[in-house]
Parts: C-alpha cells; structure tokens; sequence
C-alpha cells in the first residue's frame, strides 16, 4: 500500500494512515465519505477508538495489533467503522505495520456474512430459475420451428401441386377446344384467366413459403462470397428470364452469415431492378466498408420506374403492391422477404428513389468477424 495523498483519491476504497499512537493522520476522500466527514481537518487527530465500534476496538487490541507486531500485516479483517455521527458501517480490512510502528490501512464496506451467503443464495436460486425458464423458451420455439418448417413443406407440396394441376387441365381443355374448331371467344376468354389466376395463386403461395421460411432458424455462421453470390444470381436470371440487364458492379468481400439467406436477398433485389423497368435494364452494385464498425453498405442501383417518397417505408410491408396487381407479375412479399432476411443479419435495409428516374437499395450487413482483406474496387 503506498503513503496516503491526494493521489490516493481516485481509489475506489478507503486509504488511511495511522500513528504509533493510534491516532489518523491522513486519509483519503472515500475514507471521508464513508466516516461522513467533509474535510481531513475534521478527523485528523482522533483515536482510532473514536472512530470505530465498541467490539471493533476489542478486536483491535486482542487481535489485530498483536497479529500486525508478529507478522507485519493483517489481511481481510472485519471491522466496524463509527461516523462522528455515531452511524456504523461493517468494513472489510487490509492493515500494514511500518517500521516506525506507524500502519497502513486500506479498507471498503462489506455486508454481512449472514446477509450475503442470504443474497448469494437468492441470486443462485433466481438463476436456476431463469435457466429453466430458458430451456422451456428454448425447447417450445424449437418446436414452432418444426412446426413451421413442416407448414412451410405443406404449403409448397400439397398447395402448388393442385393449382399447377388445375392449370395444366385449363391448358389441356383449351387446346383441345381450338382444335376442335369449336368458336366460342367469351368461353376461352374465361379460361384464359383461369390460367392467369392460378399463375397467381401459385405466385402468391411460392412467395408466402419464402416469406414464412425467412422465419426458420438457420445457420449463420457461414463464409459468404458475395462476389460468388452476385454472379451465381445473375446466372440464374439468365436461366429463366429473356431480359439480361447491364451490371455494372464492384468486386464484393466476404461476410459471415446464412449462404442460403444471403443469396435470395440478392435475388429479389436484382429480379426487381429488372422487373419494374420500362427501359433496357442498367444495374449498378457498389459498396463501402467500415472495417472499425465491422459493417459494410451494399449499393444496388437500377434505371427502372422508381418510386415517390412517401412509399419508401411501405414497400417493405407484407403484400404492398405500388402498382395494380396485372401490371407486373409477383406475389408482393419479395422485399418484406429482403427486409426478413436483412434483419435475421443484425442488418439494414433502405431505399433513396426518385419517381420515373430509379430506385437505389442499401443494405448494411455485419462482416465476418475475423475481418477479411479489403479488394480494391474494380469495375465489372
């Protein structure tokens, strides 16, 4: 323990020095505090005795000053502070002898020995509690999980297979009708939206198992290639879509997160871009990284119809259509599926969009937190 001073002030317990008479010569401020004295002055000079108990005092002089004369120290010592207000507070202890037969104290309050092991077992008690309480939490979402993933199976087998089925029947009955040279405009008319209708229905239910699959609890602590994810969603589209849009992007780190997840993120971003587009689609993909906040800012940029202000915030909810259902093909759930798969990241999803001109998405996602080597950006 080192001389009281000012220096000691900053120490989160009670310094104190004590003459070979056993009178205080100095202490520090927490001393003060907890003797409810305002200065040093207030104190200095008093007997030891004036500041404790009266059992303290005995303990002192059968005990401790004995124990200090013989071995130079007492450590952790129970005692009893007394404030000149006559207020007493139990310390815990750590005395020095000096050889001037002066002693070094350093000393904080303690509670009880019967208070605390009574607190100590209430908070173990609390715990234990908690922990069950967790483990049902935990074995009863594990179970909606199941349940969800087994809904989820349902909906896309015993749902889809039916309405394809009705579909390939319309088909079937309106070929074999025009065949038959039958003219009957307003019938095949009708059927004609049946075949619309269940190209819908089968829409809505492949997007509503995207949006409750969102909800299952996946991995994710996978390393994610967005470069790999980019360029494996712009192959599908080519797969499936006659329109190829001109991409113009950055090359992409690699994150931490659900591969799975990640890459339908990207696929309903980049199918819209090109779907909600009157112009021959142009894409653009940047980002920026912020290494110290372990974030990076995902730009993808289109020249499609955008938006007004006002729907920035709107596009991201369940079935918000901006336009009539007919006039672009979808179930209404691709952002709120985005926004689902951003947030399961610890992330961000927004848009800046300007009617008529397009729309830019950002979205921020946590990197791996390994950290990765930064590549520099190279236009594609």
């Amino acid at each position: 323990m080192s001389p009281c001073g000012t220096e000691t002030d900053l120490l989160p317990c009670g310094i104190a020095k004590i003459g070979k008479d056993r009178n205080l010569l100095t202490c520090n401020r927490h001393a003060l505090e907890l003797l409810a004295c305002e200065s040093v002055d207030e104190i200095v000079g008093r007997k030891t005795n004036d500041l404790v108990s009266v059992g303290t005092q005995i303990f002192l002089d059968s005990y401790v000053y004995p124990m200090l004369l013989n071995e130079g120290r007492a450590e952790e010592v129970q005692l009893t502070l007394k404030s000149l207000a006559g207020e007493t507070k139990p310390i815990v202890a750590n005395i020095r002898m000096n050889a001037d037969h002066t002693t070094d104290w350093a000393f904080m309050t303690c509670v009880n020995r019967d208070q605390l092991y009574t607190e100590l077992l209430n908070a173990r008690d609390t715990l234990q509690a908690q922990a069950r309480e967790l483990g049902r939490l935990n074995a009863q979402s594990q179970e909606r999980q199941s349940d969800l993933q087994a809904f989820c199976q349902s909906l896309s087998h015993d749902f889809t297979g039916p309405i394809r089925r009705i579909r390939q029947l319309v088909e079937f009955a309106l070929v074999e009708l025009q065949k038959g040279g039958i003219e009957a405009p307003e019938e095949f008319e009708m059927l004609g939206y049946a075949v619309k209708n269940s190209e819908v229905l089968t829409d809505l239910t492949t997007g509503l198992v995207g949006y409750l699959v969102a909800d299952v609890a996946v991995p994710r602590d996978e390393t994610v290639d967005l470069e790999k994810i980019v360029s494996t969603v712009l192959s599908m589209g080519e797969q499936h879509d006659p329109t190829i849009p001109k991409v113009h992007r950055t090359s992409l780190p690699t994150i931490t997160g659900s591969k799975a997840q990640i890459l339908v993120l990207f696929k309903n971003l980049l199918e819209n871009a090109i779907k909600y587009n009157k112009n021959d689609p142009e894409i653009t993909i940047s980002h920026s990284e912020d290494v110290a906040k372990n974030r990076i800012v995902i730009a993808i940029k289109d020249n499609g119809i955008g938006m007004s202000e006002e729907y920035l915030e709107k596009i991201f909810s369940p079935f918000k259509r901006l336009n009539p259902a007919g006039d672009y093909k979808g179930s209404g759930l691709g952002l709120s599926i985005v926004k689902k798969m951003v947030t399961n990241h610890d992330g961000d999803i927004w848009a800046e969009s300007t009617l008529g001109t397009g729309s830019t998405f950002y979205v921020s996602l946590p990197l791996n937190p390994q950290g990765h080597p930064i590549r520099p950006d190279s236009d594609r």
